[in-house]
């Protein structure tokens, strides 16, 4: 890697920024979220001061590291918030339209899974605490919820962004949900979001792709009502799940990453569901309730799926590539300069 190496791989053609742009917004929060992982890279090579390859990730957008989140255990910068600051660079042309289309004034942003030897260990760790559902307990988790309440804190909430890629997406997952409970609504830019599920996206028929989730959807609203009767509880009373409809946060998958795909299929089975007329209210026992979760008899620790949740807004890569899982899975992808996107927004009504 050489110095200019964000000029040679990075979005270094977004010089005019217009903020109302998603693909703008965006390729930014992209940035920054692999600004995380240089800054972790150059922690492990001692590459500091003017041989830090980290910092054009972010100033070039004119932000700043104002502070970084750094792992108990290990010592690794797992996460870092931003502050924005366009005086940096007065002569750079910015459009700042009106309200929710102006740039954040903090992005606190999440690296994903770095496999290299001092960090391998404990992002592992933190990957299987994604995957049995119990990233709340993670001290990772705790010390970003702390962070981003501190923010809160001295900002609006519109003025806070939250933005990770894979196990950092699961990160700000956590932190996005927790804080939409409380009422404050967080934009989050979730890159290759993990999700825990057999990747039935990739199955090639589209005819048995939706068999599949029909039956999923008779099932598990069956074997979710079965157990609400039984354990007295009623839907919809206190129901943690629906109470995040408003948060919609950006979700940004590609179909052919097992690890992310599946999110296509959990929302086009939610516009099934409504479509063939269930309430709301058993609506919210199919997105609940995981039907390996119904059919085991767990629940996950009292917790539910980190990755159900009812809202959001879906942006899938159609862009051709080869089967390459780490093209398909990779951060580079969200700023490519093309026009195949499909956006396509869901919101949960009760």
């Amino acid at each position: 890697m050489t110095k200019a190496w964000f000029y040679e791989c990075g979005p270094h053609y977004l010089k005019n920024v217009d903020w109302s742009i998603p693909d703008h917004r965006r390729s930014i929060a992209a940035s920054l979220v692999k600004g995380v992982t240089v800054l972790e890279q150059d922690r492990q090579l001692e590459r500091a001061y003017d041989k830090a390859l980290s910092p054009d990730w972010w100033e070039f957008f004119d932000f700043q590291c104002i502070e970084t989140l750094v792992d108990q255990v290990d010592a690794s910068i797992f996460g870092a918030v931003f502050e924005y600051n366009p005086k940096t660079t007065p002569n750079r042309h910015y459009h700042i339209p009106p309200n929710k289309s102006r740039p954040p004034k903090y992005v606190i942003a999440f690296r994903g899974t770095l496999l290299q030897w001092l960090t391998l260990g404990q992002d592992i760790y933190n990957d299987m605490k994604v995957a049995f559902n119990e990233m709340i307990e993670s001290t990772r988790y705790q010390i970003s919820i702390q962070v981003v309440r501190s923010l809160i804190a001295k900002v609006n909430p519109e003025n806070v962004w939250l933005a990770g890629h894979s196990l950092g997406a699961a990160i700000a997952l956590q932190v996005g949900k927790t804080m939409a409970r409380e009422g404050c609504l967080i934009d989050a830019y979730l890159f290759n979001p993990p999700y825990v599920s057999i990747p039935t996206e990739m199955i090639a028929s589209r005819g048995l792709n939706t068999v599949l989730g029909t039956s999923k959807i008779i099932v598990t609203i069956g074997l979710g009502f079965v157990k609400d009767t039984v354990m007295s509880t009623s839907t919809q009373q206190n129901d943690s799940f629906t109470q995040l409809s408003p948060w919609v946060p950006y979700l940004f998958v590609n179909q052919n990453d097992p690890l992310c795909c599946e999110y296509v299929g959990f929302f086009e089975e939610l516009e099934m569901a409504k479509s063939i007329g269930l309430s709301s209210a058993r609506r919210s026992l199919y997105f609940k309730n995981s039907l390996g979760k119904l059919l085991l008899g767990t629940d996950g620790g009292n917790c539910e799926s980190l990755h159900r949740f009812p809202s959001a807004c879906v942006v899938t890569n159609l862009h051709p590539m080869k089967n390459d899982f780490k093209l398909a899975h990779g951060i580079q992808q969200w700023w490519a300069c093309h026009t195949d996107w499909n956006t396509k927004r869901y919101e949960f009504d009760r």
